[in-house]
């Protein structure tokens, strides 16, 4: 189901536990979208991970580096720049119907989310910096 930047934004206040997803041979616009949502989300006092299922190239150690993450099992998952959940990487399988929310910015975004804010933006980056003002 499509929603917009406001109902994406009352999804994440309304939830603890989160765990934001980001794509395999991750990129700046992956990197920077989930760990920019970390970071805001985490101000707001949320438990909060991202996770990627390949490393994390070392040109974007300024941006993870120092970061731990609690454990936790999440309660809300969602998927950073992510237009086909095969993206994911290996072991992709156990996020089959696992992932609530999906914020993207590819047209070729195959819905495989249970809500997609998707807009047709240079960048996801452009959509969580929207969703980013939301939460205030």
């Amino acid at each position: 189901m499509r929603i917009d930047v406001r109902q994406f934004a009352a999804i994440l206040k309304q939830s603890d536990d989160i765990l934001l997803l980001m794509h395999e041979q991750p990129d700046g616009d992956t990197t920077g979208g989930a760990y920019g949502l970390w970071a805001a989300l985490t101000a707001l006092g949320k438990r909060c991970a991202v996770q990627c299922l390949s490393s994390i190239p070392e040109s974007f150690a300024f941006i993870t580096d120092g970061i731990d993450f609690e454990q936790f099992i999440p309660k809300l998952t969602v998927a950073v720049d992510v237009a086909d959940i095969k993206l994911l990487g290996d072991g992709y399988e156990r996020f089959k119907g696992k992932i609530d929310l999906c914020i993207d910015h590819h047209t070729s975004n195959v819905d495989y989310s249970d809500k997609l804010l998707l807009e047709d933006k240079a960048a996801a980056c452009e959509i969580v910096l929207e969703v980013l003002y939301e939460l205030g």
